[in-house]
């Protein structure tokens, strides 16, 4: 396992297939080893802004960000995920810290790495986590 010297870095994925990408992109060394990424899963895009204002307001990270996925536009959730964290600054910040992916690419970058699974939802949760 690597040793981190530099700063730490949390990106907040807004469930299993954003954890996944990342991950990924982390076991291939693709980010600099000047930073430590650490992960957290949301499992849910309405439990991210939860899970940003405690990850930054610990002052652990000296940054964090949030991954999560829109469709062919910005949907109604990605739109209020920005608006609350511009809210939560108290300004127009959002764009620096909302990165966003499309899930079927995210998916084919995936298959180059190795053999993925697609998340089934049941009654809210994947595979039936009730986390």
């Amino acid at each position: 396992m690597r040793k981190y010297k530099g700063k730490k870095i949390c990106i907040i994925c807004e469930g299993y297939e954003e954890l996944e990408y990342i991950e990924t992109l982390k076991s291939k060394a693709v980010f600099s080893n000047k930073y430590d990424f650490i992960t957290v899963n949301a499992k849910s895009i309405n439990t991210i802004i939860a899970r940003y204002q405690e990850k930054y307001q610990s002052d652990s990270y000296s940054l964090v960000l949030i991954f999560c996925d829109t469709d062919k536009g910005p949907s109604k959730e990605y739109k209020e995920i920005k608006q609350k964290i511009n809210d939560f600054h108290d300004e127009d910040v959002a764009d620096d810290i909302v990165i966003f992916g499309n899930p079927c690419t995210m998916q084919i970058i995936l298959s180059h790495f190795a053999e993925i699974k697609l998340w089934a939802w049941t009654g809210g949760h994947a595979d039936g986590d009730s986390n």
